[in-house]
């Protein structure tokens, strides 16, 4: 699985949010966290097999939610948001360095 890059992070109490770079291999990444947390993988197949091309969705937004997280996806034009709560932190955060990689922002100097 090709590693999502993650372009910033808002870490609150009751939730973290991620933004993602959009990529063609998203769902890859989306399906791997939803079976990491038991979470029951939705059927975005259309009639001939095929996912969604996450390049071209923009301004959607999906819930996804197990026992132990709730994960609300918002799709927009050049990013997607993943708002994130649990209380299994440890495990996300060990997931999000094994399948991410975080994005360097460049200065305004």
């Amino acid at each position: 699985m090709e590693k999502q890059k993650i372009l910033a992070i808002s870490n609150r109490e009751k939730y973290i949010c991620y933004k993602l770079e959009k990529k063609s291999s998203y769902y890859d990444f989306l399906f791997t966290l939803l079976n990491e947390f038991n979470v029951k993988i939705p059927d975005l197949y259309d009639d001939y097999g095929k996912l969604p091309d996450v390049l071209k969705e923009e301004d959607s937004h999906s819930n996804y939610e197990g026992n132990d997280i709730e994960i609300i996806e918002i799709m927009g034009h050049k990013s997607i948001f993943l708002v994130i709560s649990t209380n299994l932190k440890d495990k996300l955060n060990k997931f999000i360095e094994s399948n991410c990689e975080f994005v360097q922002s460049k200065s305004l100097d």
